[in-house]
């Protein structure tokens, strides 16, 4: 009886426990449940104020994005961009001093608010066919059979131009020293052509072909064309020539013929400028003036007339000596803008430079 009333009470002991175990676990479930769902509520809240904080931040981002691109649109009226050929008349900077008149042309306009870009492509001493080549307008052929060797060691390459004339172009880059003419393909093989500065008076020019990267040997048959990087930089850049001054040409239609070649490389051939000649006795280049005078219309700027007319002249300079005013009187270029008979000084291509900016201007070529 004692075993029986025993086990009645170790059951109801379980029993119990159970029932307050259960009640405990019940208890502590719907507190876990209480703070569970407040955290919840707390997150929601969190949420909705990181929604509302990356609105503004959208906001405040989409007003900076907007405010600089008004304020980049106000600032940059639209970018145009011009390449000036020529020789050393175009490169400048002779005498000592460090001017040209195509970055005339640029800080002017940037002064007056306008973001354009200007290259020079002067080279001293080429002449018109030599710029020709550069441009595209005229072909550059290798006039012998050569090898371009595996390594990257500089092979002589004869060139001539596609009308016979044997080559002489000039370009060099002297803030390097490096006499090169331009980056080049010759039959599919990249490279530099760089020619040899220092030859005799009257001997024809020597130009080297040196490939970027080592590769198979290629032969290169007499005929061949060669391709200058230079052909294809600038198709959507409006050109500017001062070319003739180292002639390349017999008569003034010839002239204006390599011009129009030249002019015919751009996407847009009827957006170009074309300068008169200014060097020599003013007899040198009347012919050739009068002709692109008559042919060009607006696109030719006569510098020669505007260099020598003393009210232009009086803008520059405080007065005119006795010596500039005999040369006017003879037909020559002032003595106060030049470095010798041929090339400006600082004041002269500041003047040339600020001459065919007028011009762009007037033709809408710079503009809101």
């Amino acid at each position: 009886m004692k075993r029986k009333g025993l086990g009645k009470t170790i059951v109801i002991i379980i029993t119990v426990t159970f029932t307050l175990t259960l009640a405990v676990v019940f208890r502590c479930g719907l507190n876990l449940y209480d703070r569970l769902n407040s955290m919840d509520k707390r997150f929601d809240g969190i949420e909705s104020q990181l929604k509302d904080i990356n609105e503004k931040i959208g906001k405040e981002k989409n007003t900076d994005i907007t405010e600089t691109t008004n304020n980049e649109v106000d600032n940059n009226p639209g970018r145009m961009a011009f390449v000036c050929w020529g020789d050393s008349l175009t490169e400048g900077r002779q005498g000592g001093f460090d001017v040209a008149y195509p970055e005339v042309i640029q800080s002017t306009a940037a002064s007056n608010g306008y973001n354009i870009e200007v290259v020079n492509e002067g080279a001293p001493g080429e002449n018109t066919k030599d710029i020709m080549a550069r441009t595209g307008a005229m072909d550059l052929i290798v006039t012998a059979n050569m090898v371009i060797p595996m390594n990257q060691s500089e092979v002589t390459v004869p060139m001539a131009y596609g009308d016979g004339t044997v080559a002489t172009i000039r370009h060099t880059d002297y803030s390097t020293d490096n006499y090169f003419v331009a980056d080049a393909n010759i039959c599919g093989v990249d490279g530099m052509i760089s020619y040899e500065p220092y030859i005799e008076e009257g001997a024809d020019m020597v130009y080297y072909f040196k490939r970027f990267e080592e590769g198979p040997e290629v032969q290169v048959p007499v005929g061949t064309e060669v391709t200058l990087s230079t052909e294809n930089m600038y198709k959507d850049y409006i050109p500017i020539l001062f070319i003739g001054t180292n002639r390349g040409f017999d008569s003034p239609e010839e002239l204006i013929k390599q011009q129009e070649a030249i002019i015919n490389q751009y996407n847009d051939s009827d957006k170009f400028i074309i300068c008169g000649l200014t060097s020599g006795p003013p007899e040198e280049h009347a012919a050739d003036n009068k002709a692109m005078a008559e042919h060009w219309g607006s696109h030719f700027v006569d510098l020669r007339d505007y260099l020598s007319n003393p009210d232009n002249l009086l803008k520059y300079v405080p007065e005119l000596s006795d010596i500039d005013r005999q040369d006017l009187s003879d037909g020559w270029m002032p003595a106060c803008i030049m470095v010798d008979s041929t090339h400006f000084n600082d004041v002269g291509y500041t003047m040339i430079g600020e001459c065919i900016y007028d011009r762009l201007i007037q033709l809408g070529y710079i503009h809101n």
